[in-house]
């Protein structure tokens, strides 16, 4: 299909679709953690899911010939992202990305990997020095509760 779509200059792209409210219980998860969030919008995609984007991503293809387009939030290096159930502009992206026009990746203080909303996984490491001589259980109780939420 991909050979039939360049000559016009244009790409075919599928995402997961998924629910909105795995990125919430994310946010939810890890108050006060969050670093960075980032939004892979893919472009244009469905008008259907576009109608309440805050970012006019037809626009932005149609003016530059974008694909694939990244909005990031950082959080200042000793702080943490806000993010607010209210918030529309942070709702219009969740909601574009959980029907299927891009991935959201979610980096939470403490965690090593990014958390990815379209797929939620997240591997669960128990640090070495956890299991060597003494057992730490309380710690270790801690890091057994993130993969039981």
């Amino acid at each position: 299909m991909e050979e039939e779509l360049k000559p016009f200059n244009l790409s075919f792209y599928t995402e997961p679709i998924y629910d909105k409210q795995e990125f919430w219980n994310l946010v939810r998860k890890y108050p006060k953690k969050i670093k960075q969030l980032t939004f892979d919008l893919i472009s244009p995609n469905m008008a259907n899911i576009t109608k309440n984007l805050q970012i006019d991503l037809k626009q932005l293809y149609e003016d530059t010939n974008t694909h694939k387009t990244k909005v990031e939030l950082n959080a200042d290096q000793e702080s943490h992202l806000e993010i607010k159930e209210n918030s529309k502009f942070i709702n219009s992206l969740v909601d574009y990305s959980a029907d299927g026009g891009g991935n959201i990746f979610m980096r939470v203080a403490g965690k090593r990997k990014l958390l990815h909303t379209a797929q939620s996984p997240e591997e669960f490491n128990i640090e070495k020095q956890l299991l060597e001589g003494e057992i730490n259980w309380e710690k270790l109780n801690e890091q057994f509760k993130d993969i039981l939420l």
